[in-house]
């Protein structure tokens, strides 16, 4: 376990069950990476201690925080400033602290669209409006497709962009890939489309989505 002293810079994740995630280990392994002095730990907080825990990041030593899923749209009213793109999204997925005030922001748009070049197909958006709202602000709208089953369920991401491309895919028919370099999937498998063959299949958990929110968080906790 690395030694923390007296000019370590903490960060922490906030969720019910923030010990069992394997976030902070994960986190810990890039800062030792970077040979920062820092440390990343998990604070279990249940639903009713949440509120009182983030006002208490004021007058604490952590520098920044990530937030589980349950509490990424709670937080929205405990925090000072947002970040345009939450403005928008209504979401935040960090905290930075500084000089006791908070700052929410998003980092899973920009880390999976850093991933995507060219054309991209979006299967399952409706089982994650807001990372797919996230996701459309750091994407050209003209070089993307949403495929969907059911228009109603993704009406809030076409009331932000209702120029995007939509077609509709179901259980018995496939899309057709072809000409598209990059696929972004939400439904955990569950839409159906041709064989990906060498196109990368990106989720919103890939190895490398992770990655990349961590260096972004690291960098403005730091900045």
């Amino acid at each position: 376990m690395k030694k923390i002293d007296r000019d370590t810079i903490l960060f922490a994740l906030i969720d019910d069950m923030a010990s069992t995630s394997s976030i902070p280990k994960e986190f810990n392994q890039l800062i030792s990476s970077q040979n920062l002095n820092c440390s990343y730990t998990p604070l279990n907080v249940g639903e009713d201690f949440f509120r009182f825990t983030i006002q208490g990041l004021r007058n604490s030593q952590i520098r920044g925080v990530n937030l589980g899923k349950k509490y990424q749209r709670m937080a929205i009213d405990l925090v000072d400033t947002l970040s345009s793109e939450a403005e928008i999204c209504r979401f935040i997925t960090s905290i930075k602290v500084e000089n006791g005030k908070l700052h929410g922001y998003i980092t899973i748009g920009e880390a999976m669209a850093s991933l995507i070049d060219g054309k991209v197909a979006i299967f399952g958006v409706s089982q994650d409006i807001e990372t797919a709202k996230s996701l459309l602000q750091h994407l050209n709208i003209s070089n993307l497709t949403i495929i969907e089953r059911d228009i109603e369920k993704i009406a809030p991401i076409l009331e932000l962009y209702p120029d995007v491309n939509i077609k509709f895919g179901d259980d018995n028919h496939y899309f057709d890939i072809d000409g598209y370099t990059n696929i972004v999937d939400f439904s955990d498998g569950e839409m159906v489309f041709t064989e990906p063959k060498d196109i990368p299949i990106l989720t919103p958990n890939s190895k490398e989505v992770k990655e990349n929110q961590y260096r972004i968080d690291i960098q403005t906790w730091l900045g």
